[in-house]
């Protein structure tokens, strides 16, 4: 189902990791680097900051994509921390729907 362009569950990580080892090479276009963004918050920050110049861009969205959503909520306090984003800020956007967070 991945492969042909329809949305499904985000599988649990041993059937996602029991798909990419049957599918090998077919699964390249969707696990190209390109799309991660990993390690310490500073390196986090960097290659953030680097997409967003890279892309001229006004604003960033990020979406974290797991099965469990304890951990997708941590990807994004993680991020928040790496952005330097506190919980002040984030009641503000809440609040306030209309605006992003810019870099």
């Amino acid at each position: 189902m991945m492969l042909q362009g329809q949305l499904i569950a985000i599988p649990p990580v041993d059937v996602a990791l029991r798909f990419f080892a049957d599918q090998g090479a077919a699964t390249s276009s969707i696990t190209r680097r390109r799309r991660w963004i990993l390690g310490s918050a500073e390196t986090v920050r960097r290659d953030l900051e680097a997409l967003v110049d890279e892309y001229q861009a006004d604003e960033l969205m990020i979406v974290t994509i797991t099965h469990d959503h304890a951990a997708r909520r941590r990807s994004y306090e993680l991020i928040a921390g790496a952005l330097e984003i506190d919980d002040e800020a984030v009641v503000r956007l809440k609040a306030d729907t209309t605006r992003g967070v810019r870099l």
